[in-house]
């Protein structure tokens, strides 16, 4: 009994002197040098691929974020001015320098300084004021022949007659908007007049997120956004259409009267 307890101590000694002896191998100083300079370059080379292959998908997973919650906004905004409308005899009140006040400041159909009226895609990121807000197509942007306006406060504020508008499922009234060589949205939107340059800009991947009269929203690319915009104009006028690219640049197209 005895010699079988001493070749169990024996066993067990082996064993601690085994694990002592792995112990010292892996925290010795002359095995952790074994890692060399070259195998920590590699490994943060991985580190550094699996990124950049990781952060393009979670930038599209933003954009598409703020492409939905912009559309969302944007039809908001469009119901708020057709409920204005339905309540005074279908003429949507436009504004005279800013759609913002004509839906929210003067009228509240939308509540005041409402992140509804921003783009979460430009900035600024929280509301600031009225003229850094989505675009709104005003009287210099509207066909001539639906120009119904009051001059007051020194400008001419539109009223749009809903009930001339032959297609509105395609006349856009707000949308994504910019001023050529800026990064931050702006209110007043000129699609028509050359020398004007607050334009409705396709600044979600080549598209541009608009609320149309019928009171849907979407993204048009630019031939869409072109083709949409002159059916109403082009009743009764030849028009040029401008619209700002991806990369901010005019881009714009004549259209003769049908």
């Amino acid at each position: 009994t005895r010699i079988k307890v001493q070749k169990g101590t024996k066993k067990n000694m082996k064993t601690v002197h085994d694990s002592s002896k792995l112990s010292s191998l892996i925290f010795h100083p002359s095995y952790l040098k074994q890692f060399t300079l070259i195998e920590l370059l590699v490994v943060i080379a991985i580190i550094s691929i699996l990124a950049s292959m990781l952060l393009p998908a979670l930038g599209q997973v933003k954009q598409t974020t703020q492409k939905t919650q912009c559309l969302s906004n944007l039809k908001q905004v469009m119901l708020a001015g057709l409920q204005y409308a339905t309540d005074w005899e279908d003429y949507l009140y436009c504004g005279g320098s800013c759609w913002v006040s004509a839906l929210a400041e003067k009228t509240n159909y939308l509540p005041a300084e409402s992140p509804l009226a921003l783009c979460p895609s430009l900035g600024p990121e929280k509301y600031v004021d009225k003229w850094q807000t989505y675009g709104g197509r005003l009287v210099s942007a509207t066909p001539t022949h639906l120009r119904n306006y009051v001059t007051y406060e020194d400008n001419n504020n539109l009223f749009l007659p809903l009930k001339k508008i032959k297609y509105p499922s395609l006349y856009m009234q707000y949308g994504d908007a910019q001023e050529a060589g800026t990064k931050n949205q702006k209110c007043a939107v000129d699609i028509s007049v050359a020398s004007r340059t607050i334009r409705f800009s396709m600044i979600h991947r080549g598209r541009c997120n608009l609320a149309f009269l019928d009171g849907h929203a979407e993204g048009m690319e630019g031939q869409d956004f072109l083709d949409a915009c002159k059916k109403e104009y082009t009743l009764r006028e030849n028009v040029t259409v401008h619209y700002l690219d991806q990369y901010g640049i005019d881009r714009s197209k004549w259209f003769q009267k049908q």
